[in-house]
């Protein structure tokens, strides 16, 4: 047992050295703007978690072994090239959990906005969506997706999970206690459902949430409640269905849509990728003012002293850093 802990311990602490390591080298090797062609379109990929930032020195980079798309990345992206003479336009590439949480949806919604208000596009290229994805997809000037997509649009909904009776058969009583009414945390070990005041709070926010969905869809789409209601009663589409209701304008594979979008001299699209794009420094665009307005990141479970990455919790804020 001693050995098999001691094991597992130097091979914890060494991929601990090696991801430091990493993250070191990564903060060390100068970067330089990338050479963009004109008329080319900024391609920006949401699949998968989207945090807030990258902390600095790459540590989410050096934990995944890639390069990390992050909330910040695309809002910065999207003011850039509204500015830069090279981007004719931006295509999103998007995939199911690709954008996680209203707020997020809200902020690239609003990027977007900006964006089109400088008269260039955005178009979305769509593998496989949901509802979540989907307010963000609706505010692009096109939505596409291959004749193999599924997507499914089937309303909103929350649980809570409890385990008070589950911990009476272990023998377990949880030391918590609950304060006031509306703090419902601690109802998951303390009750085996769901109290009044926690149900209003669940109601009030999937309320308010089907009113923004609601907002999105007949603004971007002209779908109205009663089209939605339909379409969610469906739930589940095939690509050419989702044409049929108004989901998706129409069906490409992503090289149809490439040769689309290429210029008659070219014999490819000319795109930038969204890590390339990131060192394209705001400078050179002339986005610097004369003040600086400092943003801190809150991003994590609070844990700990200092800022991290927790191999079971994610990124961590330490209450001193």
């Amino acid at each position: 047992m001693k050995s098999f802990s001691a094991g597992f311990l130097g091979s914890f602490l060494a991929v601990l050295v090696l991801v430091g390591l990493a993250a070191g080298i990564g903060s060390c090797v100068a970067t330089r703007a990338p050479e963009i062609e004109d008329r080319s379109q900024l391609v920006i990929e949401l699949y998968g978690e989207l945090p807030e930032y990258d902390p600095p020195g790459g540590v989410l980079s050096a934990v995944t072994g890639g390069d990390v798309e992050t909330l910040t990345r695309v809002i910065d992206h999207f003011r850039k090239a509204e500015v830069d003479d090279r981007i004719d336009g931006v295509i999103l590439k998007v995939g199911v959990g690709g954008i996680p949480g209203f707020a997020k949806s809200q902020e690239i919604r609003a990027a977007i906005r900006r964006f089109q208000a400088g008269g260039k596009p955005v178009r979305c290229w769509a593998e496989s969506f949901s509802e979540r994805e989907y307010l963000v997809m609706a505010a692009c000037d096109e939505i596409l997706a291959p004749p193999t997509a599924y997507i499914q649009f089937n309303g909103f909904a929350a649980q809570t999970m409890y385990v008070k009776n589950a911990l009476e058969k272990l023998g377990i009583r949880p030391n918590v206690h609950k304060i006031k009414d509306y703090k419902s945390a601690a109802e998951l070990v303390l009750r085996a459902d769901m109290s009044d005041p926690a149900r209003e709070n669940r109601e009030w926010l999937l309320q308010e949430r089907w009113e923004m969905a609601i907002d999105v869809l007949e603004q971007d789409r002209g779908l109205d409640e009663a089209a939605v209601v339909a379409l969610m009663e469906h739930a589940y589409f095939t690509a050419e269905e989702a044409v049929e209701g108004g989901l998706l304008d129409r069906l490409a594979y992503w090289d149809e849509l490439e040769s689309a979008l290429k210029g008659e001299e070219d014999d490819t699209l000319r795109t930038v990728s969204s890590g390339d794009y990131a060192q394209v420094d705001p400078d050179d665009l002339d986005l610097t003012g004369d003040r600086t307005i400092a943003v801190i990141h809150a991003q994590g479970t609070i844990m700990g002293r200092t800022n991290g990455v927790n191999p079971l919790l994610g990124m961590t804020m330490g209450h001193e850093t």
